[in-house]
């Protein structure tokens, strides 16, 4: 049964009245952003950032974070606690905005309630890269809600949140969404991955490559290219390392590596800290990400801030995230994506170039650049009450 639990946390003894005396009661919904964030929950900390104590968080019960003021009640399990917890939620806190902000939203929301629901990318409603080499039946059930779900609830939505000009253009195409109702708000990343000093200059022999198992990744097809551009009579030895793949599929992959005769080059590497991440990125010689489908690729702006050349495909968001910083490649085509790798990681010279492009480019999806459209975005939610 739904139920309310006391906040968890105010570290200022005025938040709570301070929040009474706003002219909206804005609600957002926590749950992937609690503890350790990254993707979709890192994008809800820089949208609430600075409001964290003036908004109420809605968790499920038994989670908790001192960073928000949150309130817990109703199921664990999340399309349940989503579709009926967080609803109830709502009403009984009469909140006036509900922020959803992981694709995902509840279908029956009281009319009074505006939303507004952050819609990154509209991948799972493709047909085609549904088929991959395999997933837990709860991965497979979340790709069936997410199929159900978003299509009512982007009709639904007072408001949607874009986080590229890409998936702004999807949702409009798509649905016939007014472009009046859709707000592009790009990802960014902490201050801390951008190398103030320039690209660091100890590069090591390996190509980074920030993937997954999910059919969009290419990561087969990824795969195929190191293989062909790594021979020796090429270019000068590499290795791959793989950051983002599940560790039950790494056996599946290694597999896939040996049989391509580049089992000893190829290490896949389990979920690691930001601060390892980063070293990893500014250690690689070049960035590779062969996705046939993003809808921003923060992988690519992480590489970029690092100070690393890029190699990307030239496809969905990537050309507009990396700009002129990126070398492209068909993902279609295993033989472009091994002569574009194979460019960048024989020319010294070019990926010098590619680093300063790319730490360049990078700088347009700083916090600082990235707080004006957020600004915005609460302003015109105040005055459109």
């Amino acid at each position: 049964m739904t139920h309310l639990s006391t906040p968890l946390f105010f570290p200022n003894p005025d938040a709570a009245a301070r929040s009474r005396q706003r002219s909206l009661r804005i609600g957002f919904d926590g749950r992937l952003a609690i503890g350790k964030a990254r993707g979709m929950g890192r994008f809800l900390r820089n949208l609430i950032a600075g409001r964290e104590q003036d908004l109420i968080g809605l968790c499920a019960p038994g989670e908790s974070d001192p960073g928000f003021r949150l309130v817990a009640g109703g199921f664990q399990a999340y399309p349940l606690w989503e579709q009926f917890s967080l609803p109830a939620l709502a009403r009984q806190l009469d909140l006036q905005v509900l922020i959803c902000p992981f694709n995902t939203a509840p279908l029956r929301l009281a009319r009074s309630t505006r939303l507004v629901v952050v819609v990154h990318d509209l991948i799972f409603l493709e047909r085609r890269w549904r088929a991959g080499p395999g997933g837990s039946w709860y991965q497979r059930a979340g790709r069936l809600y997410r199929r159900l779900v978003v299509p009512r609830i982007i009709e639904r939505a007072d408001r949607i949140i874009a986080v590229s000009d890409h998936t702004a253009r999807c949702i409009r195409e798509r649905f016939a969404v007014p472009p009046e109702r859709i707000r592009v708000i790009p990802n960014t990343l902490s201050t801390d991955w951008y190398q103030a000093d320039g690209p660091t200059p100890e590069r090591k022999p390996y190509v980074l490559c920030v993937s997954g198992e999910a059919p969009h990744k290419n990561l087969t097809a990824g795969l195929q290219a190191f293989a062909r551009c790594s021979r020796p009579e090429r270019i000068e030895c590499h290795d791959l390392k793989v950051v983002g793949v599940s560790e039950r599929f790494h056996a599946h992959y290694q597999e896939v590596a040996r049989h391509l005769g580049i089992g000893e080059q190829v290490e896949f590497l389990p979920q690691t800290s930001d601060t390892n991440l980063m070293r990893l990125y500014r250690e690689a010689s070049v960035f590779f990400l062969p996705s046939l489908a993003e809808g921003f690729g923060i992988p690519a702006l992480e590489a970029m801030a690092s100070g690393t050349p890029v190699v990307v495909s030239q496809t969905t968001s990537l050309p507009e995230v990396c700009g002129t910083a990126a070398l492209y490649c068909d993902p279609h085509s295993v033989q472009d994506m091994a002569a574009a790798l194979g460019s960048a990681l024989s020319d010294r010279i070019l990926r010098q170039e590619m680093s300063r492009l790319g730490l360049e480019q990078a700088l347009k999806y700083h916090p600082a650049i990235v707080a004006g459209p957020i600004q915005a975005f609460w302003r015109d939610l105040h005055e459109e009450q």
